[in-house]
């Protein structure tokens, strides 16, 4: 549940005339939202970077200037990007599903 429907959820309840309190619903909305789980989503960097060099030159020497290219493409919004996997550090699980991975019961 992303922070907006659990607050459209809490307004709701507040305008349906619920009988608890709307402080204690706006509490309680406040700590649902804080105490959402945070989990890594890791991405692949899908660019080509070509490095222009002598035949026989040794690759690991060109790493900085690829370094240097890359960070350039980068400024320019010249990359691609594309979604891996999600991490979640608490139990060091991998999911590729970012939608219902890491869902409490799954």
């Amino acid at each position: 549940m992303t922070d907006l429907e659990i607050l459209k959820e809490a307004l709701q309840e507040i305008a349906e005339g619920s009988d608890t309190d709307p402080q204690e619903v706006a509490r309680e909305t406040l700590d649902a939202i804080k105490s959402r789980k945070l989990i890594n989503y890791d991405f692949n960097i899908d660019t080509l970077i070509t490095v222009e060099a002598p035949v026989g030159t040794d690759p690991n020497t060109l790493i900085e200037k690829a370094i240097t290219k890359l960070r350039g493409q980068v400024n320019c919004s010249d990359i691609t990007l594309s979604f891996d996997q999600c991490f979640d550090a608490e139990t060091g699980n991998y999911t590729e599903d970012w939608k219902d991975g890491f869902n409490e019961g799954t």
